[in-house]
Order: C-alpha cells, then sequence, then structure tokens
C-alpha cells in the first residue's frame, strides 16, 4: 500500500513537469497497471479484514484510519464520501470529458495538419526526414488521445469500485462480526467500519493523486514549457490583477467582524507584489528594446548578413489566379503532392537531391498561365485551362472524330495540340484518345523543365555531397 501511494504520487510530479502530452505517452497503459494493482490491493485487505476482524494488523490502515476517524468510524466515513465524490464527480467528470473533445479534435485536425506538413515540405521550408518525424508525432498525437478517451473509464471505474468494496465491507463486516464471532451490533460496526474507512482511504488517495495526474495530462495545453512555468509565466504577466486584488482585500478586511489583520496582511503582499512585477517589467522591456537596437546596429555592420535577404528561390512555381486550387492546400491542391513526387522520380534518376520548390500563385500572371523559375529566372512558361483536358490532337483531327476542343501548343514539344472540356470525356475513351488532366499536365511540363536545366540546379554542395 506504500507502493501505492509513492507510485501515485510519482505519476502526479511527472505529469506535472510535462512540456507534451505526447512526453508521456505510455501513460494510459500505466494507468490500466495501477488501477489494477490497486484494485488487487483492496481485494487482498478486503479479505484480510472480514477474516481476521479485530485481530486485523494492517499498520497503514490502521494508521489511517485512526488519524482520519479519531475514534469516530462516523468521521471517516464522512471524509471517505467527500473524497471520492470529489474524484467521481469533480476530477474525473471533468477529465473525460476534456479527454472526448481533445481525441475528436485532434482526429478532425488530422487532415488539415498533414496537409500543412505536405505544404511545407513542397514549399522546401522542410526536408523529408522532418516531414516523416511530424507525421509520426501526429501518428502518436491521435493515438494518444484517442487512448486516454478510454483511459478516463479506468479512473471511472476504480472511483466506483472503491465504494461497492467499501460497502461490501462494513456489510460482511457486520454479518460476520454478529453470526460468526458473536460481537454486539454495535461492537461490529465499529471494528469493521473503522478498519474499511482505513482501507478506503488508503485505497482512494492514491486515486485521487492519479485521477489529478489524468487531468493534468489531458488539460496540458500546447505550449512547451511544464505546468509550473506556465502557471508562473501568466500569472505573473498581469501585475494588474494584483493590485485590484489587493485592492478589494482591504475594502474587505474593513467589513465588521472579518479578521481584519489576515486580509491586510494579504493585500500588503499583493500589493507588493504588483509593484515588484511592474518594475520589474519595465526593466525587462528596456533591457530588450537595447538588445534588439544593439543586434540591428550588429547586423548593419556585416554586410554578409544581407545576402540572407537577397537570396533566391532553387525553384519556384508561379500560377495565376484560375490556377490557385491545384496548389491550395485547403482546397486539396493536387498538384503539391505530384510535384514531391516528380522531385522524387527525378532524384533517383539524375542521382542527386532536388531541392524544396516553393510554389506560390502570382496575380500579375494571366489567370491560366504558370511558370516555373530556377534561383529567379524563368525556364518555362505554359498555360492550362481548369475543367479541360490537354489531348495531343489538333482541332482539325478532333472535328473529324465529332469533338470540339480549344486550340493549344504543347509546351514539351511546341507541337499543335488542344484542351477538350472534361463532360467530352465518354468521346474521348470512345475514340481511344489519351488525354492529361490539368494537374498531370503542369506536372509533367515541370518535370520536364527541371531536367532539361538540372546543370542549373546542380551547386558546388550538391557534388561535395556526392563526393
Amino acid at each position: 500500500m506504500v507502493l501505492n501511494i509513492a507510485i501515485s504520487l510519482t505519476v502526479l510530479l511527472i505529469s506535472m513537469y510535462l512540456s507534451e502530452p505526447l512526453d508521456f505517452a505510455a501513460f494510459p497503459s500505466l494507468l490500466l497497471i495501477i488501477t489494477l494493482f490497486r484494485l488487487s490491493l483492496n481485494i487482498a485487505s478486503t479479505k484480510l479484514i472480514l477474516a481476521l476482524g479485530a485481530d486485523f494488523d494492517g499498520k497503514v490502515v490502521e494508521a489511517f484510519a485512526d488519524f482520519v476517524t479519531r475514534g469516530n468510524f462516523v468521521v471517516g466515513i464522512v471524509a471517505f464520501c467527500i473524497i471520492t465524490l470529489v474524484q467521481f464527480m469533480v476530477v474525473t467528470k471533468g477529465s473525460e470529458r476534456v479527454a472526448e473533445v481533445a481525441a475528436r479534435f485532434t482526429l478532425d485536425a488530422l487532415p488539415g495538419k498533414q496537409m500543412s506538413i505536405d505544404a511545407d515540405l513542397n514549399a522546401g521550408l522542410i526536408d523529408a526526414d522532418q516531414a516523416k518525424a511530424r507525421r509520426k508525432k501526429l501518428e502518436r498525437e491521435s493515438n494518444f488521445f484517442g487512448s486516454m478517451d478510454g483511459a478516463n473509464k479506468f479512473v471511472k471505474g476504480d472511483a466506483i469500485a472503491g465504494i461497492i468494496i467499501v460497502i461490501i465491507n462494513i456489510a460482511g463486516g457486520l454479518v460476520i462480526g454478529r453470526f460468526q464471532q458473536g460481537m454486539e451490533l454495535g461492537t461490529a460496526l465499529k471494528t469493521f467500519a473503522t478498519f474499511t474507512v482505513g482501507d478506503g482511504l488508503v485505497g482512494q488517495i492514491p486515486a485521487l493523486l492519479i485521477a489529478i495526474a489524468t487531468g493534468l495530462v489531458v488539460t496540458k495545453s500546447a505550449s512547451e514549457e511544464s505546468l509550473g512555468t506556465d502557471v508562473t509565466k501568466q500569472i505573473l504577466a498581469q501585475p494588474k490583477a494584483f493590485a485590484v486584488t489587493s485592492v478589494i482585500l482591504v475594502l474587505a478586511g474593513l467589513i465588521p467582524g472579518l479578521p481584519t489583520m489576515a486580509f491586510m496582511v494579504l493585500a500588503s503582499a499583493s500589493g507588493v507584489a504588483a509593484i515588484a512585477i511592474m518594475k520589474f517589467k519595465e526593466k525587462d522591456e528596456e533591457l530588450s528594446s537595447e538588445a534588439g537596437q544593439e543586434s540591428a546596429k550588429d547586423a548593419m555592420k556585416k554586410p554578409e548578413n544581407l545576402l540572407g535577404t537577397l537570396s533566391l528561390d532553387p525553384i519556384s512555381c508561379k500560377t495565376g489566379r484560375n490556377l490557385v486550387p491545384l496548389i491550395d492546400p485547403s482546397q486539396n491542391g493536387p498538384l503539391l503532392e505530384r510535384i514531391t513526387l516528380v522531385r522524387y522520380h527525378i532524384g533517383q534518376e539524375l542521382g542527386f537531391v532536388i531541392p524544396g520548390v516553393r510554389v506560390m500563385d502570382d496575380l500579375s500572371l494571366p489567370p491560366n498561365q504558370y511558370e516555373i523559375m530556377i534561383r529567379g529566372t524563368r525556364v518555362a512558361l505554359g498555360e492550362a485551362l481548369p475543367g479541360h483536358l490537354f489531348v495531343q490532337y489538333t482541332i482539325s483531327e478532333l472535328k473529324r472524330k465529332g469533338i470540339t476542343g480549344i486550340e493549344a501548343i504543347d509546351p514539351i514539344s511546341n507541337q499543335p495540340a488542344s484542351w477538350v472540356s472534361e463532360d467530352q470525356i465518354d468521346s474521348l475513351q470512345e475514340n481511344v484518345i489519351s488525354a492529361q488532366n490539368v494537374t498531370d499536365f503542369v506536372a509533367e511540363h515541370f518535370s520536364e523543365a527541371i531536367k532539361q536545366h538540372a546543370d542549373e540546379i546542380m551547386t558546388r554542395q550538391n557534388v561535395q555531397s556526392l563526393l
């Protein structure tokens, strides 16, 4: 039982010092193990109490019983009921609801976060390893909060089991004491109720600590600091609150009948804290301002720092207004994923890593145009019609097959071609005419442009990494 208390206290302290919930990813499984361990202790102690009665010699149980009841087992029962209700109706109920909401929100946000990772990867803000690590973290988050949603049922069930065990202990003790051991009803009630209260408290106090730890884990905010650091920073960041509190405490202390000295001491402490925090914030702002000015001056003295602002994207792809849905993550833009695959295949073919591609819209371009640039220089320009399919047939060839289209030029071969509306796809299939959608068309053009200008992409760093 001492081990049970020590484990529960350790888990509570670990939960308080967590930077993020995933730092304690084993908590749901540990919660099940601790719950089963505590219930096994309750079952064992119940067996001993009912079997030995007044001869029961459990030091920890007796100590808790004597400390809480003070010779009156009714006081102990009331204390046990209060602790159990706090655990069951306040802590556990709140933790259960928070876990449900966190699990649902985590799953709902999963597609958007995955698309954000893909967009960062396509834009070159992160590399493939970082993207893989972020996806792995997303998977762990969804699994963790899903597990916590179910693990809260262990805590809730533990509280219910504690109440049932106490009732069984008292009822069983009365029957055994009265009919088997020949005790008076009052003596049997006092004997078994005292031990039962002690046993219940020994089990419920660690259970309450675990319930609090569960609540701390599921309510952990997005901050990367521990709970104590977060609370300290956020409370001390509001000195006006301490000042107003000081004034209210002074006014409350002047009310007749209230302990004036206690209110005045707390008001003084709150006022001193407000003044100290205000002075500290003013000094900190002055130091930050001076440090920022010095950093700016130092940066201006170093011409090489200016190069970072003048750097050009190794590869970029810009689109006109009508092609924005192809690259917009919020609209499930398919071109981002295709560009990633193109980079991978070209890297496999040419033998060096293709740098990240910055994909963006450019309203200065005509609505249906796109351009591909390498280090700020345009290397390819094309036009794509949303809602149409690209075919390697001229308008006259399509007319002979009963298909209407819009004239176009193949940007790769510079040969005449056509755009056909998507509602004519059945006609294309009947005439065995292969067609490309807009995404495939732009991706193929991008691939050919990169291959043709691979020498402009290869840098000294690429060669050094190959060697």
